[in-house]
């Protein structure tokens, strides 16, 4: 009875896991608050869920659903294909995307905070994973939360202060920005929820919390009159014009990693604009020759979009659904609209002196501008086919200047990959948008040429030179360089000395800083090189007709402990001319230590005679020859005179017979 028992009870425990995984995977909630969390959490996740959660408002109130992702470790993958959570702005994953597919261990958006919130009563939450590797998972809490924030930011030049006002309502406030003097420009961050402004006066741009807290300035030198500012969300970088510099620049939203885009053809730039999903950044220039421009978010391929009939265009403004741009020209009192590369041009409204249009911001169906004449915020539909209703700040007329709008919902997923919630995209510094997608942007000064490290081995004390990097500026602005070594580029080293490192350091007018640095390594040396090859003396004859005569011997050869040597001296070529006598051929090498060898032998040329062999005998040999034949050639002819004397002594020393007598 028992062995059949375990086998049910362990069927038990298992269909009990599945069925709680199962419950977890996937419910609707309509309570005020709750949690909701991946299957198995804390532990990690089974494979190959499709989890789908569903939060509902409750109908009887104005609010709408708040989650916040309190942990959160998924699975990496590129683009996030294997597991993922996903986040939707309504009841279906027909809705818009609040969250695109995220892995690892931040959501992809929004990036900071981890918090999202719907524009309607419901939100649903996807989670996904396939049958390989696991993780933690996730953890979120949600509630119900008042409905979306919907209010402009807004610049009151007459009191120097930066109001919030409800879009429909008079109700305002003054944000308690302390030592402002003259706001010019404002715009505002969705994602963090900050209102970003310049200072005319004191010459910053600086960062506050929409609720009135966490002032920051982020630049506060090398700036003489910042007049336009955009804030790039998906980005997450800040652009500006300088109309005191005539440049427009970029950088990172906390003010680091500070560039130059522009900074030729520039005459007094205002307002700008950018374009998060198309890659593209706008501004006008106010100057002598009035034109509104465009490039890459890189600030390459600037191009003047419209440069005829503008008087003063002040405010720019961009309506990405429709791609259309929108300016206000506030000299010629009328506001204007074209296409994104400049075409299709359109005069909207011409007004009389009863309305002066200063800035602009595309909200939903309608179109509203500061008025320096009304002194307060117009509205009109997009096509003016309406009358335009004047309402004023906190009920008191002023001068309004610069104006930006925030909305609670006006950040969902970005469809460009940009942004720090992916890490910056592996970007070092910062990262910018091109249409073509995104694109990495270097800000630091770069040393053009670091010294390598430098090892050398030594016998003595030894200076030891090496040559100066130089420097270059991503934004062609001044650079100072300081060393360890001060302005030398040279040391002193001994056989103690142990490993040296030099390090240079450029900083740039904005803060932006790059370091070189190498090390000098010393090793103590007395061994001298070893000669392993030096040629014998060498003889060689002189033919009388000649005055020198070419001599040619192997290369001598040479080893060191050190592995390097050096010929410092050598006296003679092989295959050059020697004269008659003796010479010296001397060789010199010296290693790294200044350690020394030599290899010296000698050549002697002797004089020679002139040669008369067919073969090309010696002119001694011939000449010995000659002599040889000539003595041979004088004995005989002496034997044949000497046989001859003898013979005629004999005769006449002859006795005379009685024959010889009788004969007489």
């Amino acid at each position: 009875m028992d062995k059949i028992r375990l086998p049910v009870l362990f069927l038990l425990v298992i269909t009990y896991e599945m069925t709680a995984y199962a419950q977890n995977c996937g419910s609707s909630f309509g309570e005020a608050t709750g949690e909701v969390v991946s299957p198995g959490f804390p532990g990690n996740y089974p494979a190959n869920l499709n989890c789908s959660w569903t939060i509902e408002a409750s109908q009887d109130l104005d609010v709408v659903v708040e989650l916040t992702i309190e942990q959160f470790e998924v699975e990496y993958s590129e683009s996030c294909l294997n597991d993922s959570l996903m986040v939707y702005d309504g009841a279906s994953i027909d809705s818009p995307m609040l969250v695109s597919p995220s892995c690892g261990t931040k959501i992809s958006w929004p990036a900071h905070p981890s918090t999202i919130r719907s524009t309607g009563r419901e939100m649903t939450i996807v989670f996904t994973t396939n049958d390989a590797i696991s993780a933690g998972g996730f953890r979120g809490t949600f509630k119900q939360v008042k409905p979306r924030e919907d209010f402009f930011i807004v610049v009151d030049l007459n009191y120097g202060t930066i109001y919030r006002q409800e879009r429909s309502s008079v109700k305002a406030e003054a944000l308690p920005v302390f030592d402002l003097l003259v706001p010019i420009a404002v715009d505002v961050d969705p994602i963090e929820r900050k209102v970003y402004f310049t200072d005319g006066a004191s010459a910053i741009i600086g960062r506050i919390g929409i609720d009135g807290s966490n002032q920051e300035t982020l630049i506060a030198s090398n700036i003489s009159v910042p007049f336009g500012i955009t804030v790039d969300y998906v980005t997450r970088n800040v652009y500006w014009t300088d109309s005191g510099t005539n440049t427009i620049s970029v950088a990172r939203l906390d003010g680091t990693y500070r560039r130059i885009l522009v900074d030729e053809n520039l005459d007094t730039p205002r307002d700008i604009i950018v374009e998060p999903n198309g890659g593209y950044i706008y501004w006008s220039d106010i100057g002598s020759f009035p034109k509104i421009e465009r490039s890459f978010g890189d600030g390459s391929y600037r191009t003047i979009i419209v440069s005829l009939g503008l008087g003063q265009p002040n405010g720019i403004a961009l309506d990405e659904t429709a791609r259309k741009l929108y300016w206000a020209d506030e000299r010629l009192n009328r506001i204007e609209r074209c296409s994104l590369d400049g075409s299709q041009r359109e005069l909207l409204k011409a007004f009389g002196t009863d309305i002066i249009p200063v800035d602009v911001v595309i909200v939903e169906d309608g179109i509203y501008w500061t008025d320096w004449n009304t002194e307060g915020i117009d509205v009109a539909d997009l096509n003016f086919q309406e009358d335009t209703v004047t309402f004023i700040v906190n009920g008191v007329p002023t001068r309004l200047l610069d104006l930006a709008y925030y909305s609670s919902i006006a950040a969902l997923a970005p469809t460009r990959d940009c942004s720090l919630g992916r890490l910056n995209s592996g970007c070092d510094e910062l990262c910018v948008l091109v249409p073509s997608g995104m694109k990495c942007l270097s800000v630091s000064p770069v040393f053009d040429m670091c010294p390598e490290d430098i090892n050398i081995s030594i016998k003595e004390p030894t200076v030891v030179e090496w040559r100066k990097p130089s420097v270059s500026s991503p934004s062609a602005v001044d650079v100072d360089v300081t060393s360890s070594h001060g302005s030398s580029s040279s040391t002193i080293v001994t056989p103690s000395s142990s490993s040296i490192t030099v390090t240079y350091h450029a900083l740039d007018i904005f803060g932006n800083s790059a370091h070189c640095s190498f090390s000098i390594s010393v090793t103590y040396d007395n061994q001298a090189p070893r000669v392993i090859k030096c040629p014998d003396d060498i003889t060689k004859e002189l033919p009388p007709s000649q005055e020198k005569v070419i001599v040619v011997w192997e290369e001598p050869e040479v080893v060191d402990n050190s592995g390097d040597v050096s010929l410092i001296q050598q006296s003679n070529q092989s295959g050059s001319k020697f004269g008659l006598g003796e010479t010296d051929v001397v060789y010199v090498w010296q290693d790294e230590a200044k350690n020394t060898a030599q290899c010296k032998f000698q050549i002697e040329i002797t004089q020679g005679f002139e040669g008369t062999g067919k073969n090309g005998s010696p002119a001694a040999v011939v000449i010995l020859s000659i002599l040889v034949a000539g003595l041979l050639l004088v004995i005989i002819i002496g034997g044949i005179i000497w046989k001859r004397k003898r013979e005629y002594r004999g005769t006449i020393c002859s006795p005379v017979t009685n024959d010889d007598m009788t004969g007489m």
